[in-house]
């Protein structure tokens, strides 16, 4: 669990005074002053899934805060203009779209 839960905190937090950074340089026009503390926390928390049910609150938080990091990331990628393998940005704008509403939908109706 700690191989989890170690890398994951630190890549959160080092995100995160990225993004900082970034907006402060203007390269950037947000960043997820809100969403990280609740992904770094429910990241410290992971190995509480393995004592629960998949539907009880650990797992779900975990699965909510996993595609709050993906949107986060993804958004980064396509405002920096940074793609892998040179990717167009409007693919990366649909994959977001497709992302979010995979996520509501999961959170609401399973």
């Amino acid at each position: 669990m700690i191989f989890h839960t170690i890398p994951m905190d630190l890549f959160i937090v080092l995100s995160y005074f990225r993004m900082k950074h970034d907006y402060v340089e203007e390269r950037i026009s947000y960043y997820t002053k809100i969403t990280t503390p609740f992904i770094f926390i429910t990241m410290t928390y992971f190995y509480m899934i393995f004592g629960n049910p998949p539907m009880d609150m650990p797992y779900m938080c975990w699965q909510i805060a996993m595609i709050l990091l993906a949107i986060a990331q993804c958004g980064y990628l396509a405002d920096i203009e940074i793609t892998p393998l040179n990717i167009p940005n409007i693919v990366f704008k649909v994959y977001l779209c497709i992302l979010i509403a995979t996520g509501l939908y999961h959170t609401i109706f399973v």
